[in-house]
């Protein structure tokens, strides 16, 4: 065994094509992102550098970026807490349940394994103005938002729905990690 590890070249002969892999299709790629963010850059001209000065662009003259930024952030934060304040609060619940466990884990992991694509039209259908839940909501003769239209407010109702939806769609994922490190589970 020692002889075996005394020879480095094979190790060296092994580890490359995976390291020249690495450098052609993460490093470079990554290195002339930078490169070219720093200059002012299209497809037909050579690049000319700038310095700073798209970035300063980026996050003092466009009002477009700070919105998706503050989307971003909030939907990082909401998704990231609530996803795991209530998984956490499931795996208990299910770790307490005697009987009837294995169907509960199932109902609340189904929307784990179902496209996302499937998923997004359904809820779709849901928030539609015309025959989603404002639709129910008006045979109580309440009148419903526009869900996913709604521009106004600090933070929009569409990025609170969406945020809703993202947890109601991996609130199981995080209860059954939480769940299986319970010590109690494990014989």
């Amino acid at each position: 065994m020692d002889k075996i590890l005394r020879d480095k070249k094979p190790f060296f002969v092994f580890i490359a094509p995976a390291l020249i892999m690495f450098l052609l299709v993460l490093i470079i790629p990554t290195i002339q992102m930078v490169y070219y963010s720093l200059c002012d850059y299209a497809a037909l001209t050579p690049p000319e550098f700038v310095g700073l000065k798209n970035y300063k662009k980026l996050f003092f003259g466009d009002a477009t970026f700070r919105i998706a930024l503050k989307n971003s952030i909030f939907f990082m934060i909401f998704s990231a807490v609530t996803q795991q304040i209530f998984g956490l609060l499931l795996a208990v619940m299910l770790t307490n349940i005697p009987k009837g466990r294995n169907i509960f884990k199932n109902i609340y992991y189904l929307p784990c394994v179902l496209s996302s694509a499937a998923l997004g039209l359904l809820w779709s259908f849901l928030f539609n103005p015309r025959i989603g839940i404002n639709n129910l909501l008006a045979k109580f003769g309440i009148e419903g938002p526009l869900w996913l239209m709604d521009s106004t407010g600090f933070i929009v109702l569409p990025m609170w729905v969406i945020a809703f939806v993202a947890l109601w769609q991996y609130l199981g994922q995080n209860m059954m990690l939480l769940y299986g490190t319970d010590h109690r589970n494990f014989p």
